[in-house]
């Protein structure tokens, strides 16, 4: 878990396939909640061959999607 600034996190899930990273968001959602605090979550899978900077702008873009939708988390990683 890394600040990036602000009030936004970072959770790099080592070797997290799709439904691992949306199982991990169900849990740090869930966790959240018990401490009464709310919290938009934007979920991405690094590609092969491709940086970690641009999945980092993928779940970036995910997670103020989810934002102004008002849900709590992105559909499921790709």
């Amino acid at each position: 878990v890394a600040r990036v600034g602000g009030d936004e996190f970072a959770v790099l899930g080592v070797e997290c396939d799709g439904a691992g990273a949306t199982r991990l968001q169900g849990r740090v959602r869930r966790a959240l909640a018990a401490a009464q605090i709310e919290a938009s979550i934007g979920l991405a899978q690094r590609d092969p061959g491709s940086g970690l900077g641009a999945a980092v702008r993928e779940a970036d873009s995910a997670m103020y999607q989810a934002k102004r939708a008002r849900c709590s988390a992105s559909p499921e990683a790709r």
